[in-house]
């Protein structure tokens, strides 16, 4: 695949690079740990040997930019035969989740879900904040002939009816 230098019990070690337009190629190290976490090990001249906590610091470094959006296809490594591939086009960031945003501890990852009542056709609105509430809609999508009755409001921890015309009631 590309060219490991180190191969431990709980990372690898690839000879990287970030190339930048104005600057050229800035060489360095990228250690990628079972758990997804990666560093980059600078080596851009002698007097050089910084260690960032992410690929997007290396490439930052790199290109001497307060910014890079395009991390992915500046930083590369190299495969068998010598030549550089992005890496984005390997399968090296598979399991990395540096830059990915994450949901607050207390926010569910559920979104709001609608049903249609069987006997008058009302489209509900069942917002899935709470347990009871996720139970409350897995229960309604389970019955066939689902009625407003079984969808009370109360119970669900304050849906909201829609009608055909998009008014809420």
């Amino acid at each position: 695949m590309s060219q490991i230098r180190v191969m431990a019990l709980h990372y690898i070690e690839i000879i990287c690079g970030c190339t930048s337009t104005r600057f050229g190629d800035k060489l360095g190290l990228l250690r990628i740990a079972d758990d997804g976490s990666i560093l980059a090990i600078c080596n851009c001249n002698e007097n050089c040997n910084q260690v960032f906590t992410s690929p997007v610091e290396f490439a930052k470094h790199g290109s001497r930019a307060s910014s890079v959006s395009n991390w992915r296809s500046k930083v590369w490594v190299r495969n068998c035969n010598g030549k550089k591939t992005k890496l984005s086009k390997t399968c090296l960031l598979r399991y990395y989740r540096g830059d990915e945003y994450r949901r607050p501890y207390n926010e569910v990852g559920h979104r709001d879900q609608f049903l249609n009542c069987s006997a008058c056709n009302k489209l509900r609105r069942f917002e899935l904040r709470t347990k009871e509430a996720c139970r409350l809609y897995h229960d309604a999508v389970a019955r066939p002939n689902r009625t407003c009755y079984d969808m009370i409001p109360g119970r669900s921890g304050g849906h909201v009816t829609i009608s055909k015309k998009g008014k809420a009631q």
